[in-house]
C-alpha cells in the first residue's frame, strides 16, 4: 500500500501517466479506512488487556476477601451474644479499623455500612423489612461487599427498610 502511494507521488517520466485526482482520493480513502480499522482493533486489544490485568489483580487479592468474610461472620456471631462486654466490642472495632486499613493499602474497600441510603451499585437488597413511601435505607448487612481499585467486585447483600416521609420531618 505504501509503495503504491510513494510510486504515485514520485516524479514521473514523460512516458508515464500521472494518476488522476479521483484515483488519489480513492487511495486516501482506502488509507483512512485502514487506519480506522487498525484504531478499532487496537482499542479492542487495549480493553482486553486491561480486563485480563484486572481479573488477574482480583484473583491475587481473593484471599483478602475470604479473610474478611470469615472475620465478618465471626464478628456477627460475637455481637449476637448478650454477654459481650464493652471491652470486647471495642476490641472488635479496633480489629475492623486495622483490617480496613490493611485492605485499603492494597486498593480494597469493604462495603458494610448500615443506616446509609441504599445504592444499587454497592448493595443488593435481599429483603425489605418495612414498606414506606420514602427512600430505601440499609438496615443490616448479611454479607459484605468489596470495591477493588474503584470497581465493585461484589455488592454487599443487605436488608433494607423504606423510610416514611413523616419520620424525616
Amino acid at each position: 500500500m505504501w509503495a503504491e502511494l510513494i510510486r504515485r507521488f514520485k516524479k514521473s517520466r514523460p512516458d508515464e501517466q500521472l494518476p488522476s485526482n479521483k484515483e488519489i482520493m480513492e487511495e486516501i480513502e482506502t488509507i483512512k479506512r485502514n487506519f480506522r480499522k487498525q484504531g478499532i482493533f487496537l482499542d479492542l486489544f487495549r480493553k482486553e488487556i486491561l480486563e485480563r490485568l484486572q481479573e488477574r489483580g482480583v484473583k491475587e487479592v481473593q484471599h483478602f476477601f475470604e479473610l474478611t468474610d470469615a472475620f465478618f461472620y465471626y464478628d456477627c456471631s460475637l455481637r449476637e451474644r448478650p454477654d459481650l462486654s464493652s471491652g470486647q466490642q471495642e476490641a472488635l472495632s479496633i480489629i475492623w479499623e486495622k483490617l480496613e486499613a490493611l485492605l485499603s493499602s492494597v486498593g480494597i474497600d469493604i462495603i458494610r455500612k448500615v443506616d446509609v441510603d441504599f445504592d444499587s451499585r454497592l448493595y443488593e437488597a435481599m429483603e425489605k423489612v418495612r414498606e414506606g413511601n420514602g427512600k430505601p435505607v440499609v438496615k443490616q448487612i448479611l454479607q459484605p461487599g468489596y470495591v477493588y481499585q474503584g470497581r465493585v467486585i461484589k455488592p454487599a447483600k443487605a436488608i433494607i427498610e423504606m423510610e416514611n416521609s413523616e419520620s424525616q420531618e
